[in-house]
């Protein structure tokens, strides 16, 4: 069917062999209270029942209109062909195992309205499992400054939540068909250089944890992926701001900071750890003295990076407390201590807590608090999750 009213918003889909929640995640688009949009859906060689579930929503609803790749050709090449067809003043992503919650799409518009300086916005959003089963938070960084600095080590914003002015399409381009994985994050770098970023707090998506999807069946491709991206960030930002004490610094160096950051303890040398954590903590300040400090409105938006910066280092402690090496575990937590960090552990805490850490015998609840330590990780999405 041919449109010929312009929408308001343009939301862009690809899926292969995702006929298990189709339905039900079509409907969640279909069903907003917002309902000046099109749903422009890429079907990428699927092999199940996925185009007929397709045809019949395109049949029966003119906002719905389809591609049909006769053969796989990938998530990133997808979604371009997609951003090639909008025609609405806002696009918004979302998955085909994944929820929209009604309102979704009106308070994403009406924030975007009323903020002409955000390009870019997000959500928090909610964690189902394969039988929509709420089993955690996804929690996303809130306020421009928020965002900028965890976009230094991993993707701050929930792919399914996203929406963006169709203009930086022109700006900035597509996604980069170089990237087949995490090809989102790079795409948000890219756009942050001309716009400001945005995410709302409250939840306003289900994201399932699907055993199919790309973050669980090449998970380590992703994670390489971001990697990449984050180890360009963070070397452009050593070179933009001067750090004069990080020039000589190699590539691997850099590559260890950013493994730290994003909380890929396991691929850290427990040799360096220590001293990645301090290189971690003092770039940390260094960003914050010479990007956020210099200008009020960053400063009012910057208080949680160095907490949170000190529980990325707590959360290796407990990491490394449950490996062979809880030596290093020890003397990251003295590192911490002896820095004076802000963590919320009063002197006494601090010293009953590296002393039993320092024995061999290890009590069952210390086991507990370290799980937790990197329980902190988890909560704040640091995981490989959907990067």
């Amino acid at each position: 069917m041919v449109h010929t009213i312009t929408p308001k918003v343009s939301v862009v889909m690809s899926v292969c062999d995702g006929e298990r929640y189709l339905r039900d995640s079509v409907e969640s688009i279909c069903n907003q209270t917002l309902d000046d949009f099109e749903l422009i859906v890429v079907d990428d060689g699927s092999t199940d029942g996925t185009w007929q579930i397709l045809s019949e929503y395109a049949a029966r609803d003119s906002r719905v209109s389809l591609i049909r790749n006769e053969q796989n050709v990938g998530l990133t090449k997808s979604l371009n062909k997609a951003l090639a067809l909008v025609r609405g003043q806002y696009v918004a992503r979302h998955d085909a195992d994944d929820l929209a919650f009604p309102s979704r799409l009106e308070q994403q518009v009406r924030f975007l309205d009323e903020h002409v300086e955000v390009g870019l916005i997000g959500a928090s959003s909610y964690v189902v499992d394969e039988h929509g089963r709420v089993v955690d938070i996804y929690r996303v960084p809130s306020t421009d400054v928020e965002i900028r600095w965890r976009m230094l080590f991993s993707n701050p914003f929930i792919h399914c939540t996203i929406m963006f002015r169709s203009s930086l399409v022109e700006q900035v381009g597509s996604y980069d068909e170089k990237i087949r994985f995490a090809q989102d994050y790079d795409y948000w770098v890219r756009i942050a250089e001309v716009c400001q970023l945005f995410n709302i707090a409250r939840p306003l998506a289900s994201w399932r944890l699907n055993t199919r999807s790309i973050s669980q069946t090449r998970g380590r491709s992703q994670q390489a992926s971001a990697l990449r991206t984050s180890v360009d960030q963070v070397s452009k930002c050593i070179r933009r701001i001067g750090l004069v004490n990080a020039q000589t610094w190699g590539p691997d160096r850099i590559q260890a900071l950013c493994k730290l950051g994003r909380g890929q303890f396991d691929s850290l040398d427990p040799e360096t750890t220590v001293s990645t954590v301090e290189d971690y903590l003092w770039f940390t300040n260094e960003y914050l003295e010479h990007d956020v400090r210099q200008d009020d409105t960053w400063r009012k938006g910057s208080g949680s990076i160095l907490p949170n910066a000190e529980n990325v280092a707590l959360s290796a402690v407990g990491y490394f407390a449950l490996s062979v090496y809880r030596e290093v575990g020890v003397n990251i937590l003295m590192l911490l201590r002896n820095k004076n960090s802000r963590l919320f552990l009063s002197p006494v805490a601090w010293r009953t807590l590296t002393k039993i850490m320092a024995k061999r015998g290890w009590p069952r609840w210390i086991l507990q608090i370290a799980r937790s330590f990197r329980g902190v990780l988890l909560s704040a999405r640091y995981r490989i999750s959907v990067d």
